[in-house]
């Protein structure tokens, strides 16, 4: 396999969207990670490639990879002893990594009760 100096990792984020970033060589960040349709994430990663070609990596892949011709083959596994070994020999984190939301939560709060109301002594 050809080296690729740009790396896309891309998750299928279900409901017609993925989560997408570009990492350069040394981990720097091209793109940050996002959620978008794939049509959409494809121009933003091409965009933040600027030309070059990049390997598209992760379970959502695949529904890139069809999109456009600069990129190459997709690999739906990323490997966990790659992820490993970037983790071992990379700086020790400053904190415990924090979650990163892409996208608001699927779970809204519901609309109280009439009896929920009632305790309150609300009419809400």
């Amino acid at each position: 396999l050809p080296h690729f100096a740009l790396v896309a990792p891309v998750v299928d984020a279900r409901r017609g969207q993925v989560y997408a970033a570009l990492y350069g060589p040394t981990g720097d960040i091209r793109e940050a990670p996002f959620v978008a349709a794939p049509d959409e994430a494809i121009t933003r990663l091409q965009r933040a490639a600027r030309g070059a070609s990049f390997r598209l990596c992760g379970d959502g892949a695949p529904l890139l990879s069809g999109l456009a011709p600069l990129i190459a083959a997709a690999d739906d596994q990323i490997d966990p002893k790659i992820v490993a070994r970037f983790a071992a020999t990379g700086p020790a984190p400053a904190r415990p990594p924090s979650p990163l939301y892409l996208r608001p939560p699927d779970a809204q709060q519901s609309a109280l009760s009439p009896f929920a109301r009632l305790l309150r002594g609300t009419s809400e």
